[in-house]
């Protein structure tokens, strides 16, 4: 059997490609109307290019043009989408991008793109759903309306949790048996999820902290970003965090919902993920938190939308973190930011008023962090793509839904602005170039390295269910290379019998039905 491991295998898969997605509330949509017409882009591309043959398998059912996906050339699995055929576009985000970051409502579709690996139609129709569910129902007297004088929240907080919860019942992966606390770490392996929120301290002062699906380095959040600023600390380890609470930490905006409270203790968190990096076993992991003193407090964190800042574009923030998260021989391939076409506010009403709303504007203003993107991405030499409109939808808050009963006037405007804007040739033909290069890493990628492919398409991974096996922690492996080992080694078999095992302790990610 070949090593899939050689350094020609390995080269498509050295530079990570990114997606980032801003925050704007129902504006969302907008940015999800973006995605949308990129993949039609990429979906174009890859059926004129036909199937991917391989070279020990070139007339499999699923290498044949009637079906081409971006699982291709593997088989794509049932329940992908819970739409039906031909309402969905069978070319999923998490195929293309190593990472899905996102700030507030930008936090939400990256959970949805990449913590559940949704198509983006699929995407769009929770977005939908969940839009009408909470922005259709305000309170009659809040916060914002009374001028502090009654203090509450304009949406009802509970509400937008079990709504979120909701999605979460329907969308996460087989498997997992409580659903509804499903937790946000993803396996080694698969496009990886972040999500920003801010912590607000007692004196006022808001700091970003960030969600990671993944572990870091332990250093990343020691050492100092080129900007002079320390990296966005994370909040807690990802497999001790639930889905529905990094959703809703993103999303508390000030007035709009009530911040969320999480108790983190960050001087045990923090020697956890010395002793992961130290590969301890779970067993030992557990025995070490079990019996280990925390060196401080638990301390309360209390977390809203991280969109009331620099970070609400978070291309700087996931870009800066990569400089220290990516070994030295990875770099960023393609960079993609997405906007909302968020409003310029123009002066109106009371100058004290105007004066605050011009500060929040500011401090939220996603421009300055382009404009850093694209000296980033000259000097580094990676691709950069910024789809938005710049006050493409004048007037719209974030809370925009008209009528309340439907929206439908809302995501009407949405899509009018968004069609004007992108029939214009020059964006057509920009949509179009970063498709083709998106396409071409991903062919590039499943020519050099199959069984990697086969583990970031599908989320491969192996249980051996050989009898007697003498090494307990083989039951679940997601590396090929080292499954093969095991078996050849712990059990004796050689390339055909090899062949054989590998079919038959093969499995997959689980797509929940409707």
């Amino acid at each position: 059997m070949t090593d899939p491991q050689s350094p020609q295998d390995q080269e498509p898969w050295l530079k990570k490609h990114l997606l980032a997605f801003d925050g704007g509330g129902v504006r969302g949509f907008y940015s999800l109307l973006f995605l949308q017409k990129l993949m039609q882009h990429i979906q174009l591309r890859e059926e004129s290019l036909g199937p991917i043959q391989q070279d020990d398998d070139p007339i499999k059912e699923h290498n044949t043009s009637r079906h081409v996906t971006s699982f291709s050339p593997c088989t794509e699995p049932p329940n992908v989408s819970h739409l039906e055929d031909g309402e969905y576009t069978p070319y999923l985000p998490c195929h293309y991008f190593d990472y899905i970051t996102g700030t507030s409502t930008g936090g939400l579709i990256a959970i949805m793109l990449g913590r559940f690996r949704m198509t983006v139609e699929d995407c769009i129709h929770e977005y939908r759903s969940l839009a009408g569910d909470v922005f259709g129902h305000p309170r009659w007297l809040d916060d914002m309306h009374t001028l502090g004088l009654i203090k509450r929240s304009k949406y009802d907080t509970g509400t937008f949790e079990r709504v979120i919860k909701n999605v979460i019942m329907r969308r996460v992966e087989g498997g997992r048996g409580n659903r509804q606390n499903a937790r946000f770490d993803i396996e080694h392996g698969l496009c990886r999820v972040s999500v920003i929120a801010n912590s607000f301290g007692s004196a006022g002062v808001t700091v970003p902290r960030i969600f990671r699906s993944y572990e870091t380095k332990p250093s990343v959040e020691s050492e100092m970003n080129p900007m002079g600023n320390l990296m966005a600390k994370s909040i807690g380890r990802p497999s001790d965090i639930c889905v529905w609470q990094v959703a809703r930490a993103t999303t508390a905006a000030p007035m709009y919902f009530e911040p969320l409270e999480l108790t983190i203790d960050d001087s045990f968190g923090h020697m956890i993920r010395n002793t992961r990096n130290q590969r301890r076993s779970t067993t030992q992991t557990n025995a070490f938190r079990n019996n280990t003193m925390s060196l401080s407090a638990p301390q309360v964190e209390k977390l809203q939308d991280g969109g009331f800042g620099p970070a609400n574009n978070p291309s700087k923030e996931m870009l800066d973190e990569l400089k220290l998260q990516l070994p030295d021989n990875m770099s960023v391939g393609i960079f993609v930011s997405i906007g909302t076409a968020r409003p310029i506010e123009e002066p109106s009403g009371p100058r004290l008023l105007w004066t605050i709303k011009d500060g929040i504007a500011r401090l939220g203003d996603p421009e300055p962090t382009h404009r850093h993107m694209q000296a980033a991405a000259q000097e580094k030499g990676f691709s950069y793509y910024r789809l938005n409109e710049p006050n493409g939808l004048h007037g719209m808050q974030m809370d925009s839904w008209k009528p309340r009963q439907t929206g439908e006037n809302t995501m009407e405007t949405m899509h009018n602005a968004f069609n004007a804007f992108c029939s214009q040739p020059k964006m057509e033909s920009y949509i179009r170039r970063c498709a083709e290069e998106l396409v071409a890493e991903r062919r590039n990628r499943v020519a050099a390295n199959m069984p990697k492919w086969k583990r970031f398409a599908l989320g491969r991974h192996f249980y051996c269910r050989l009898g007697d096996c003498p090494d307990d922690d083989f039951r679940r492996e997601v590396d090929e290379v080292k499954f093969v080992a095991h078996l050849r080694e712990g059990h004796g078999l050689n390339d055909a019998q090899i062949r054989k095992a590998l079919a038959n302790c093969e499995c997959q990610w689980i797509y929940r039905g409707k």
